[in-house]
């Protein structure tokens, strides 16, 4: 993830990319899914599942393709 927010290579990428790229997952990202849900997320034990009934919809869901 933090090669493709970065748009470098995974040996390129610094100590302070990751951190950023960590705190918006944990900040921004992941409490959006959760309010979407798409997963749920305990922020204070930093746990993450996938929603269960996501399994059975997902090949209905229409995938963007990912910009680079």
């Amino acid at each position: 993830m933090a090669t493709l927010e970065t748009s470098t290579d995974a040996t390129d990428v610094d100590e302070g990319d990751l951190r950023r790229v960590r705190l918006t997952l944990h900040h921004v990202h992941l409490p959006k899914m959760a309010d979407r849900g798409v997963l749920s997320y305990d922020r204070h034990r930093r746990a993450v599942a996938l929603a269960d009934d996501l399994i059975e919809t997902g090949p209905d869901v229409d995938m963007a393709p990912l910009k680079r």
